[in-house]
């Protein structure tokens, strides 16, 4: 519900990470993405805990700032649904503000992440390394090495693809090299650093003040 809502509506379609500023009333409203991490609970129920973080001269006015972040999201059933964004009361400065969300999940309960929360997904530890964007549409068992992923045959297929890399006529990257040649450009990523190689051009230079 902000003045610019169109604009923000293109920018989020397109964009997944970042910051963004909502227009409400002739002041701007720091708009950005929340994430969401799972961690093993100690008692035998699930809980979810908001962590609204935030930078600021003081002590005091870092916890204002970490109070001015307004976050939503709802239960509908056994499902939760959160939104992917979180947006700071209008007026007040950027102090680098975050938010975290975390589900506390007992050991041998399970959770299933649906396709639409790929973005929202941070760094989730499970027993597979298993890129958070792969964990979506699948069931998972939390045990005490993290989650363990127990409908994944078609992601062990994946993964071993991730292993040998994808190769192309102008591209290949691997575990150990990203090298990209086309037309008379090369670019080579691997342990030695970043190596690019274009030919040698004859540039002219006027000069237009003559």
């Amino acid at each position: 519900k902000f003045d610019n809502d169109d604009d923000l509506e293109n920018y989020f379609e397109h964009n997944h990470g970042g910051y963004y500023f909502g227009d409400s009333a002739k002041k701007l409203s720091i708009i950005g993405y929340a994430g969401l991490t799972v961690i093993e609970n100690t008692v035998d129920s699930l809980e979810v805990v908001i962590c609204r973080k935030s930078k600021g001269g003081s002590k005091r006015e870092a916890n204002e700032n970490a109070k001015a972040i307004n976050y939503v999201y709802h239960q509908n059933g056994r499902e939760l649904v959160f939104d992917e964004v979180f947006h700071v009361t209008p007026g007040f400065k950027f102090r680098a503000q975050e938010l975290e969300i975390k589900i506390k999940l007992p050991k041998g309960k399970v959770i299933y992440f649906d396709k639409s929360v790929k973005y929202l997904l941070d760094d989730i530890e499970n027993t597979t390394n298993t890129w958070d964007g792969d964990m979506v549409s699948r069931r998972w068992k939390m045990t005490d090495k993290g989650l363990q992923c127990i409908d994944c045959q078609d992601l062990e297929d994946s993964d071993d693809a991730h292993r040998e890399g994808i190769k192309t006529k102008n591209m290949t990257i691997n575990d150990k090299v990203i090298h990209v040649h086309k037309d008379e450009t090369d670019i080579k990523i691997d342990e030695k650093g970043i190596q690019i190689k274009t030919p040698e051009k004859k540039v002219e230079i006027k000069n237009d003040s003559k």
